[in-house]
């Protein structure tokens, strides 16, 4: 499962890459600002200089997954019996289940970054068509931000969920 999420999370990385270089080219082609939001007869609210911009999403970017990435591998590394979680009986009665308890919460972590990483390559794909002059008004950024907070609600939730399951079917 670890490796699918992993291949996963590499698409979303891939997807965001590609949403910042086209709305990268599109802005500098144009020589203009980027715009992030406008008013309902399309003027522009908020623009920013597209050199700030772009760094600060590539930097933002790049951190946040490295940051998932060492909390990712400190995980596999940690030791597991240390970790405060429910039936910890079951989970620590062997070799085997410990890994798959690592295993778990690993794929946990690194879903984190699916999620961010998708959440970031659609709000680049937003800022792009309101660049386009399609959209941009500050109401529609609340459905992302709703969106966001949801998603990660029942991201944290799931570990609970899954931690809870004790048949031995559940544990690979």
């Amino acid at each position: 499962m670890l490796k699918v999420i992993r291949f996963v999370k590499f698409f979303t990385m891939a997807m965001f890459i590609v949403a910042l270089a086209i709305l990268y080219f599109e802005v500098t082609n144009d020589s203009r600002m980027v715009i992030l939001y406008t008013d309902i007869e399309k003027r522009p609210l908020l623009r920013i200089e597209p050199a700030y911009f772009f760094y600060f999403c590539a930097g933002f970017f790049i951190l946040l997954n490295m940051l998932l990435s060492t909390a990712s591998n400190l995980l596999g590394r940690y030791p597991v019996s240390s970790l405060p979680i429910p039936h910890r009986d079951f989970w620590l009665k062997d070799q085997e289940t410990r890994q798959n308890l690592r295993e778990v919460l690993q794929s946990w972590v690194q879903f984190l970054g699916v999620v961010l990483n998708f959440f970031l390559a659609v709000l680049m794909t937003k800022i792009w068509l309101v660049n386009r002059m399609q959209g941009g008004q500050p109401h529609e950024y609340l459905y992302f931000v709703l969106g966001l907070i949801g998603i990660l609600l029942v991201w944290f939730a799931f570990i609970f969920y899954r931690l809870r399951i004790r048949r031995a079917e559940f544990v690979k």
